[in-house]
């Protein structure tokens, strides 16, 4: 149904929204979306189940305001869609989680996360008698669960942002698990959602200079 009535909005019809499917409904209402950013996503998404996911700025504006297309409204500033080209789309990390997709970027670790984990960016110093993945996954453990993060996911910037999504769509806290591409700078200035945890584990009681004033969680 909503790929049918993207396809008649992009046409240039002037057709009824259909109802906000459920998981779309609840992801725009963590990301804080109006009802045009509402709206918007829904035609995004439909593009992308009906195999055309671009669709030009000139036909969004036609269907939202144009900062819901690429201004300054709440579905630009929720980062899950890109503009390019004369082009809007939903993000693919963002379609697949909506598709019901499995994860590609993490490693799910443990049951059900539990809801007292504290948001934000925290350093986790761990004994270097353990290899770091299995402190890894016991702090994944104590959260009751996890999104494990490490460099063969994520070495570039923009597959750690699509790696910290992934968790933070299915309501997962982040462990990371440094490396030689997945560094201390590139872990710090990472997007981080203000609802979302980033635990990074570092196999030193020295951090690194990029670390060092972050708050520190008892491993």
């Amino acid at each position: 149904m909503v790929a049918e009535w993207a396809r008649q909005v992009m046409a240039g019809k002037d057709v009824e929204t259909p109802a906000m499917e459920k998981v779309v409904a609840e992801l725009a209402r963590r990301a804080g979306l109006s009802v045009e950013g509402e709206r918007l996503l829904l035609l995004l998404y439909g593009a992308w189940v009906g195999g055309e996911p671009r669709v030009s700025l000139a036909v969004a504006a036609r269907t939202v305001a144009w900062d819901e297309v690429a201004g300054d409204g709440t579905l630009p500033r929720s980062r899950l869609t890109e503009v390019g080209d004369g082009k809007v789309q939903v993000r693919s990390v963002v379609a697949r989680y909506l598709d019901g997709a499995s994860v590609e970027r993490v490693i799910r670790w443990g049951g059900t996360p539990r809801a007292d984990v504290a948001p934000g960016r925290q350093l986790a110093s761990v004994s270097t008698d353990l290899p770091v993945m299995a402190s890894a996954k016991g702090l994944a453990e104590r959260m009751g669960a996890a999104a494990i993060i490490d460099e063969v996911r994520a070495a570039s910037a923009s597959e750690l942002a699509d790696a910290i999504d992934e968790a933070w769509l299915r309501g997962l806290p982040v462990v990371a698990v440094p490396g030689i591409e997945l560094d201390a700078r590139r872990l710090a200035a990472a997007p981080l959602r203000a609802d979302h945890a980033l635990v990074i584990v570092w196999p030193d009681e020295a951090a690194p200079v990029a670390l060092e004033q972050l708050p520190r969680l008892e491993a």
